[in-house]
């Protein structure tokens, strides 16, 4: 059980959150966003379908961080040290040439998917009496997709085009039209005033944009 107060509890929760949703439709593709993301482009069922190709998830994978030297190399370190370290005692390594650290800031997949994924995350956090942490690294929602993934079912995720979860922290040229999710990522300490701002004012500039193109029948980007 998650520890009252440790600063995981606002991650994990998702799982709940998501179990409520799955509950409440029979929706066959669901696309699960953060809240510091949002849609520039119309994306229903179809594209959803075509996006995953069969797979029971899609994310797109996080190559690096800019300003920093990181690459996948990097990214499985962190993995083995952290979130390993956390689910298996005995961990058993991906090859580099397998592993993606996916982004769990926008997923796709399939409903039955989900379900399966979201059971099993609420009943290890429930299961758990450690704080969800090691070292200094907070094991939150992001920790429970990878594992899934990664040494769970790898092979599950199909990687997506990075225009499914766009951002400045991984992206150049933000925001580039071709995108269809802007995710404004904080690195986890939550949104601040400066990215709230930003937020607001791209949601806005979008509003102006369909409003100007609605009766061209215009999909934006």
């Amino acid at each position: 059980m998650v520890r009252v107060g440790h600063r995981s509890i606002p991650f994990l929760l998702k799982f709940q959150a998501l179990k409520a949703c799955l509950d409440l439709t029979k929706a066959d593709q669901i696309l699960l966003m953060d809240a510091d993301t949002f849609l520039v482009a119309n994306i229903g069922d179809k594209e959803i379908r075509d996006a995953i190709q069969g797979y029971d998830f899609g994310m797109v994978e996080q190559r690096t961080i800019k300003g920093s030297s990181m690459t996948r190399c990097d990214f499985l370190e962190h993995y083995r040290k952290h979130t390993l370290a956390w689910f298996d005692p005995h961990p058993r390594l991906p090859l580099l040439s397998d592993f993606r650290f996916f982004n769990s800031g926008v997923v796709l997949g399939r409903h039955s998917a989900f379900a399966s994924l979201t059971d099993w995350a609420i009943n290890t956090i429930a299961f758990r009496t450690e704080n969800h942490q090691i070292g200094q690294h907070m094991i939150a929602d992001q920790d429970y997709f990878q594992y899934w993934m990664n040494t769970l079912y790898p092979g599950c995720c199909k990687t997506l085009e990075w225009k499914w979860n766009h951002c400045p922290h991984w992206d150049d040229s933000f925001p580039n039209p071709q995108a269809l999710v802007l995710h404004f990522s904080n690195f986890c300490r939550g949104p601040d005033w400066l990215h709230l701002l930003r937020i607001f004012c791209y949601k806005r500039l979008h509003s102006v944009k369909k409003l100007l193109f609605k009766d061209r029948g215009t999909n934006l980007k």
